[in-house]
């Protein structure tokens, strides 16, 4: 070894630039974990908001859907349109409108659903699936005495920019 490649304390000024290098690349390293972080704890953050949105916007929205009373169940299904989305707000109208509606007037039926409890099955930021377990009370025309009948159903939200929407609701 030459006398010009010995610097102080006995190393090379190669040793000495790999000890750099290594210390460098220790840093970038530490640099991108802790981005990684900061990005998984925002994306934790943005779940939870969106499991607490979707599920108040659930819990709110379900029991108005499936609750309606034959002297304006025309209206009420029109009415709560504007928080499905999807391919599922097509299939509610259809079926409102040909099966539900005409039942409803036929056999005069008031039907009051109430969510008893509610679970967060699957969230992403903009979205939930949970479970709801309802109640569901029914009079009709041939049935003046309250039935209850108790349910589950799966319900999909998604946020559309400001707001939610119900886009799947599937009896389980």
């Amino acid at each position: 070894m030459r006398r010009a490649d010995v610097v102080a304390g006995g190393r090379s000024a190669r040793t000495r630039q790999l000890v750099i290098g290594v210390l460098a690349a220790l840093a970038v390293a530490t640099l991108i974990g802790m981005i990684i972080a900061v990005r998984a704890d925002a994306t934790a953050d943005e779940r939870a908001s969106s499991e607490k949105g979707g599920r108040a916007f659930a819990e709110e929205m379900v029991p108005r859907l499936l609750s309606y009373d034959f002297d304006t169940a025309e209206v009420h299904f029109a009415e709560v349109l504007d928080d499905l989305g999807g391919d599922f707000r097509g299939q509610f109208e259809e079926v409102g409108r040909t099966v539900i509606v005409p039942s409803a007037l036929e056999r005069k039926v008031v039907t009051t659903a109430e969510v008893l409890e509610s679970a967060v099955v699957d969230s992403g930021t903009d979205d939930a699936v949970l479970l709801l377990f309802l109640n569901q009370s029914t009079t009709s025309a041939e049935s003046p005495e309250t039935k209850l009948d108790g349910s589950r159903v799966r319900v999909h939200v998604e946020r559309s920019g400001d707001r939610w929407l119900i886009t799947e609701l599937t009896p389980v």
